[in-house]
């Protein structure tokens, strides 16, 4: 039976889960700059100590908000991709990290809001369900060469 550990973030109502090993770090929304005639929901990039760090809203990927609020409680997880690059994706509220049994995970289905290719699948819980992200294929892959 195989572990993983994923950090648990919210979004709208509903907690999602990165795995872990991916995530770099946590930042603060703040001097994002913005990209012309890009996606809705590319907000921007962010510098990160050098590195151009593209910024995806993910309750505009998702189709939860139209225009959502940013303020300094903003929070963006920062993500390296399968090519190793920084990708920053806005969410609502970090939460925790929790390890899950990779054998608990119960297949992706597509919702109103979200397609099955985003999703690795979902965990049932007490609290609720956790849905597991596919970080990787929430970006284009011509848009990270930002």
């Amino acid at each position: 039976m195989s572990n993983n550990m994923f950090l648990t973030v919210r979004l709208g109502e509903q907690n999602y889960g990165i795995n872990i090993n991916r995530v770099r770090e946590i930042v603060t929304y703040n001097n994002i700059t913005q990209i012309p005639d890009s996606a809705p929901w590319l907000k921007g990039v962010l510098d990160i100590r050098g590195e151009d760090m593209p910024v995806i809203d993910l309750r505009v990927r998702f189709g939860f908000e139209k225009e959502p609020e940013y303020n300094d409680r903003t929070v963006i997880v920062s993500v390296k991709n399968e090519q190793d690059k920084l990708v920053g994706f806005v969410v609502d509220e970090v939460k925790d990290i929790e390890t899950v049994e990779m054998d608990h995970i119960l297949p992706a289905s597509s919702s109103d809001y979200i397609d099955a290719k985003f999703l690795k699948g979902y965990i049932r819980k007490e609290s609720g369900m956790m849905i597991i992200l596919q970080m990787d294929r929430l970006v284009d892959a011509d848009m990270i060469s930002v």
